[in-house]
């Protein structure tokens, strides 16, 4: 299994340029604490969005140097794609598919009808390794720890968009998750909230998470 979050996605051809959101437009923040011991940072340096049809996909990156194009090269389908520049050791991302918005503020609370989140963790010190876990199955894999989830208590409020920037503000807690290459479950807890703008990525039109 590749470090990805569950939903893949079809390959795009539509450049986008580098974000203009980073950390002046506000950072979501927090620690994770699993039951492991292990913990992820949660710092989104860099976030990126897109509403259309009442829909919207907003992906929170650890890394400052992440663009859109990156973005869209994870949640695509080439297993040869280095997600390198997404993330940062020790810490986590953030995806959320939000199916009904229309630009107009609005709040949910812990409803996975109207929101389906995604948080992926590269744990500890490591790096991204290319190599073959299962038999013919190569791909880029996190070399430490790597766990991947969903908080079960959480707020999420969102305005804007139509081709400018998304605000979101993020409150979470309480968490449930695996970590994938070990087969093992692991719940967590810690607070991560904030208030950030999605810069606009319209890539992730073409991506099967936002089109499914």
């Amino acid at each position: 299994m590749n470090a990805r979050i569950p939903m893949l996605a079809l390959p795009l051809l539509v450049a986008c340029p580098k974000g203009d959101s980073g950390d002046a437009a506000g950072i979501v923040e927090g620690s994770i604490e699993l039951d492991s011991s292990d913990v992820g940072e949660v710092t989104t340096h860099q976030v990126f969005g897109y509403e259309a049809s009442g829909k919207a996909l907003l992906y929170f990156s650890s890394s400052a140097s992440a663009t859109c194009d990156d973005v869209i090269d994870f949640l695509g389908t080439s297993r040869d794609y280095d997600p390198t520049a997404l993330f940062e050791p020790g810490h986590c991302n953030l995806s959320a598919l939000v199916y009904d918005f229309d630009g107009s503020e609005v709040s949910f609370n812990s409803d996975p009808l109207s929101v389906t989140w995604a948080i992926n963790c590269t744990l500890g010190e490591g790096s991204f390794v290319y190599e073959e876990r299962d038999q013919g199955d190569w791909g880029y894999y996190w070399s430490g720890r790597y766990w991947q989830g969903a908080p079960q208590d959480w707020t999420l409020t969102l305005s804007g968009g139509g081709g400018g920037f998304i605000v979101a503000e993020v409150e979470m807690n309480d968490y449930d998750g695996d970590f994938i290459y070990e087969f093992t479950q692991a719940s967590g807890s810690g607070l991560v909230s904030g208030t950030t703008q999605a810069s606009w990525c319209p890539g992730l039109a073409g991506t099967s998470i936002f089109m499914n």
